[in-house]
């Protein structure tokens, strides 16, 4: 089922650089990880990602042992741990672009609800027809969705209430807040959490995001990287630390836990390290209780 949101003061150049990341995602998704659909995705699309040998070789080579494909495997994998944790609650990913979890999730959720922008996220269906052979399940929705607006968040608020869900929502994205300003990040934690009082007081926000940092690169990773923030005018924006994450959190009166990376416990020494680096946050509103006490921000337990 598809709907339409505003996606208030998105312009057809927004559209293009997010349009843009989403592919090059894709791309590297389909030739380095093992993430289901994604190749199948990618070739619906007509994006190419088979290359030959020699070329592999090559780019491994200037990439270094520990290339974005890890990275990718990691934090999808992370993502996927921490919803296990709410089975057959129904799950609103923002920013979905042409990621492939919906196809997976979808056929033991209440609802998935894939978001993104609305000229990116209108041909998704299609998409997913040419993978499956037919359409999309019947609880598998798409809305246009710019999650900075808060008039775009009530509009998704809306159709969660007319599902009537049994079990609490979680909310889901991976990839999007190192792309935002500090004032966006803020739009869309406040966003968020209003959507969350609002529609499903008991749910959950769970991503990836607050735990990547500015990792060890090698000189062309740092060259690639240079390039695709000039492309996409916008340079990264992650958080310096917990402590950081932690605060912006707190600031909004939202519990967190930062779970353990169960995947890298089968990984050999350094990449158990990077995928480190790819946890994922369970971020939940505060009990009332949780407000009359004082705040501390901490890691691998509940913010307090």
């Amino acid at each position: 089922m598809e709907l339409t949101a505003s996606a208030e003061n998105v312009s057809n150049a927004d559209y293009d650089l997010v349009s843009y990341t989403a592919i090059k995602i894709l791309q590297k998704r389909a030739w380095h990880t093992s993430i289901a659909y994604t190749r199948q995705m990618a070739d619906a699309l007509g994006v190419e990602w088979r290359i030959s040998k020699p070329r592999a070789w090559a780019r491994n080579a200037l990439w270094g042992e520990f290339g974005a494909g890890l990275f990718l495997q990691f934090r999808h994998e992370a993502i996927s741990q921490a919803l296990d944790n709410f089975p057959g609650s129904a799950v609103l990913e923002i920013a979905a672009g042409y990621s492939t979890r919906g196809l997976v999730e979808s056929s033991s959720r209440e609802a998935y609800i894939e978001s993104d922008l609305p000229q990116l996220i209108r041909c998704k269906p299609r998409l997913i027809e040419t993978i499956r052979g037919s359409g999309p399940a019947t609880n598998h929705y798409f809305c246009g969705l710019n999650a900075c607006s808060a008039a775009d968040m009530h509009r998704v608020g809306e159709l969660v209430d007319r599902l009537k869900l049994k079990k609490p929502l979680v909310v889901v994205h991976e990839g999007l807040m190192m792309y935002l300003s500090d004032a966006e990040q803020r739009s869309v934690r406040d966003n968020i959490r209003t959507f969350l009082s609002e529609h499903s007081p008991h749910g959950a926000w769970i991503t990836t995001d607050f735990s990547e940092r500015d990792v060890d690169e090698t000189l062309w990773q740092r060259m690639m990287n240079w390039a695709l923030t000039r492309r996409v005018n916008r340079r990264f924006n992650r958080f310096k630390d917990d402590r950081a994450v932690g605060a912006f959190l707190s600031a909004a009166d939202l519990s967190y836990e930062e779970l353990p990376n169960i995947k890298a416990d089968e990984c050999e020494t350094e990449a158990r390290a990077v995928a480190e680096l790819f946890r994922a946050w369970t971020i939940t509103l505060r009990s009332r209780a949780e407000r009359l006490t004082p705040r501390h921000a901490s890691i691998s337990r509940l913010g307090s």
